[in-house]
């Protein structure tokens, strides 16, 4: 179901796609439904991720919620993290993730995470990658400048990861897309922005802490580590 016909099947193939109003769509549904109990059963307790730093990235989303005030809206930058995000979080508030897929432009997360934040409604965090910090990660001065409270969070894998997979499964091995080294936490306290590098699990009850202002949280991410992507079942690539 999507309002416009050029999205219906872009992603995956459908078998009963709907060009209309989704809300109304959805109130149709709805109404030929039997009625029942579909309240969401209790969540069963699940244990939090130890060790230490290099990270899996599914562990350090579960980490961060965890640790992060339970109102917190997630904003995410285009890369694996995006993917950890989506299979790290779990999401009990309305409108708790916002992402940007229509273009998908890395840097995106950055500029959406801003704006909620200035409107000081609820707090956010940004996930970001390296990579993406290296292209917009100076409207951090910005943040700085108005008092912006927004936790941004780097992973940190020294590499175009996402980018580099994709390469490696469809054209085989060639260019490493790895980045320069950056000391982002250095980098940010030159800014004026409170900056830190967690190292082991530990580190995270260190976020309980509201952001008074904007922060900026590195985390070491293990450069090997694949995450699960649903549209590889979409394009096909060779086994």
């Amino acid at each position: 179901v999507d309002a416009e016909e050029a999205r219906l099947g872009r992603s995956f193939p459908v078998d009963y796609a709907w060009c209309c109003d989704p809300t109304s769509a959805l109130a149709t549904l709805g109404d030929g439904l039997p009625r029942g109990d579909f309240s969401r059963p209790a969540r069963r307790p699940t244990r939090l991720p130890s060790g230490s730093a290099p990270f899996q990235p599914v562990d350090v989303i579960r980490l961060l919620q965890a640790n992060l005030p339970s109102a917190t809206v997630f904003c995410s930058d285009i890369g694996n993290h995006l993917l950890a995000l989506l299979q790290g979080l779990s999401v009990s508030e309305p409108a708790q993730i916002q992402l940007s897929l229509g273009l998908g432009s890395m840097g995106s997360g950055i500029g959406v995470a801003m704006g909620l934040a200035a409107a000081r409604s609820r707090p956010v965090t940004a996930v970001c990658g390296d990579g993406g910090m290296l292209m917009v990660g100076m409207e951090l001065a910005t943040c700085v400048k108005y008092g912006i409270a927004l936790t941004v969070v780097v992973f940190d894998d020294g590499h175009l990861n996402m980018v580099r997979q994709g390469s490696l499964r469809v054209l085989g091995p060639g260019d490493s897309f790895q980045l320069p080294m950056v000391d982002f936490v250095a980098w940010g306290r030159s800014l004026g922005c409170e900056s830190h590098r967690f190292m082991k699990a530990e580190d995270f009850s260190r976020l309980s802490r509201p952001a008074q202002g904007p922060r900026l949280i590195v985390f070491p991410i293990d450069a090997q580590s694949t995450l699960r992507n649903a549209r590889e079942r979409v394009f096909n690539f060779p086994e």
